[in-house]
């Protein structure tokens, strides 16, 4: 009688411990993709920044600001409704962004500060041929 009590708790507890085994399994092989995952999205540190480039089907511009505030600005360019920001720059100082503009043809620039108290901005020709034009935030 005491074997086939023995019996019975082992047939009736050997598929629990499988089961806690095999969810035991799944949940490392989860863990094990998360990190994957994670991996595969990160990017090196070293990797170096690029400016953002508009892409308006044209040739590319270099748009040289000149910020003669005493604070940093933050720059747009709107083209054809199209908005993108640029960067900063910095007091008292210049920047370059590439930015792509059919030539010939114009752009929006937009000038802000940070707590966009004020933002200038200005209307910028490219001409036929041009690489580069230049704005002084105003």
């Amino acid at each position: 009688m005491r074997t086939l009590l023995k019996r019975l708790a082992l047939v009736a507890l050997l598929p629990l411990a499988v089961g806690a085994i095999a969810c035991a399994e799944t949940a490392d092989d989860d863990a094990d993709m998360d990190i994957e995952d994670t991996a595969d999205d990160m990017s090196p540190v070293d990797e170096p920044m690029t400016e953002p480039e508009m892409d308006m089907g044209g040739g590319t511009t270099e748009l040289v600001v000149t910020n003669p505030m005493p604070h940093a600005m933050i720059i747009s360019v709107d083209q054809a409704g199209q908005v993108t920001e640029l960067g900063s720059v910095p007091a008292n100082g210049e920047a370059t962004f590439s930015v792509a503009v059919p030539a010939p043809g114009t752009m929006t620039v937009v000038a802000h500060d940070e707590a966009n108290t004020h933002s200038p901005s200005s209307t910028v020709t490219v001409d036929e041929g041009s690489t580069s034009v230049s704005w002084t935030i105003e």
